[in-house]
């Protein structure tokens, strides 16, 4: 005799088996950068998406969909952090050129 819980772990055993399955769609593709951000909740996707949230959840239980959520996250993480080194040596760039103008250096006693 088969339960209801036995419908859902074999759909998920599916899912799992036949990543190939999972078709990329526009939403899907969408999804996954919004997802990545860490910017928005479940629900916050589902209506930029337009679809369900219970649809965001049944893409979720695909491997190949939370792998690239995974991978765009780093992606994002590397750029950030890049984007800030890049910044903090402009910064202390334009720091090292104007230092002998700046009134909060006092290296005054340098020059003696």
């Amino acid at each position: 005799m088969f339960h209801p819980s036995d419908i859902c772990r074999y759909s998920i055993y599916e899912r799992v088996k036949n990543p190939e399955k999972f078709n990329w769609t526009s939403q899907r593709k969408l999804a996954v950068r919004l997802i990545s951000t860490g910017l928005y909740d479940q629900n916050e996707v589902a209506e930029k998406v337009k679809v369900y949230t219970q649809t965001i959840s049944g893409w979720k239980q695909y491997p190949i969909f939370l792998q690239e959520v995974e991978r765009l996250t780093l992606e994002m993480r590397i750029i950030n952090r890049a984007g800030l080194i890049r910044e903090t040596l402009h910064g202390l760039e334009i720091k090292r050129r104007n230092i002998w103008d700046d009134n909060k250096a006092h290296l005054d006693y340098f020059c003696k």
